[in-house]
């Protein structure tokens, strides 16, 4: 349905929401965050005036200048994807009942957002009137979140549904063994290792990352999602940006704990 909305949109339509989607991005300020553009030349003046290399640029115009054809490509892909899900319905089905049991009581009384600063160190802000928490069945053992104070529609936080309540994995809360394991997994791929020495006394977001390591934001979003969820990252959002710096002392307690398994 929302690609439908798309491919009907006019010209000007999504010239403007393409430029929104720029202005949301991490690699674009606050100043960009209530521009409004409405012809193509404006739009490039405003991909020449982001935070990012040449090259990058580039193929940000190239992908507004190929926006039908990539939009029919999504929309190939998607339509595969529902096709494979409806296989599994029932499936998906139980697993959304199984959250909504287990987190909707415990989002009534609790605040989400002091849950996520105190277990994950996500430092969000405040002044948010009304977020919506939903579950995430694809990424299941990822958290993220949408949030913005002038537009309560777009405060979202996803869990995944292995999550528990203390925002550790089910799967693990049983298993010190495979949680050390898993972690020292982590940290032996070459780029979380760089990123994580990167950010180890200066605090970085995801587009200077991605121009320091040569990938793509994408990649550098899934890298840091896993050091997040292993409590390595510490997150904070300053104006329209999100920050990572090193968790230094969850990073020591986990070293202790290896170094207490394999030498003590």
């Amino acid at each position: 349905e929302q690609l439908t909305l798309i491919k009907n949109m006019s010209y000007k339509e999504k010239i403007y929401n393409f430029a929104q989607l720029l202005s949301s991005n991490d690699i674009a300020g606050t100043e960009l965050k209530n521009t409004e553009i409405s012809s193509f030349e404006e739009l490039v003046s405003l991909i020449s005036s982001l935070d990012t290399s040449i090259e990058n640029k580039w193929n940000i115009q190239l992908a507004f200048l190929n926006i039908n054809s990539l939009i029919e490509e999504l929309s190939s892909m998607l339509n595969t994807c529902v096709l494979e899900l409806k296989k599994y319905d029932k499936e998906l089905s139980k697993l959304t009942k199984d959250f909504t049991d287990y987190w909707e009581p415990f989002i009534e009384q609790n605040d989400i957002l002091h849950f996520l600063t105190s277990s994950l160190n996500y430092d969000l802000g405040s002044g948010y009137e009304e977020i919506i928490v939903c579950h995430s069945i694809l990424n299941p053992s990822n958290i993220s979140f949408s949030l913005d104070n002038d537009n309560i529609y777009k405060n979202v936080i996803k869990i995944g549904v292995l999550f528990n309540d203390k925002f550790t994995i089910e799967t693990r809360v049983n298993s010190n063994h495979l949680e050390v394991y898993q972690n020292l997994k982590l940290l032996g791929d070459k780029s979380k290792f760089d990123i994580l020495v990167s950010i180890k006394d200066t605090s970085a977001y995801g587009q200077e990352l991605s121009e320091k390591f040569n990938l793509s934001t994408s990649t550098i979003s899934h890298h840091m999602t896993a050091l997040i969820n292993a409590r390595f990252v510490k997150v904070e959002k300053k104006n329209n940006r999100i920050y990572y710096s090193m968790n230094k002392d969850i990073l020591e307690n986990f070293l202790n704990e290896v170094n207490n398994l394999l030498l003590k």
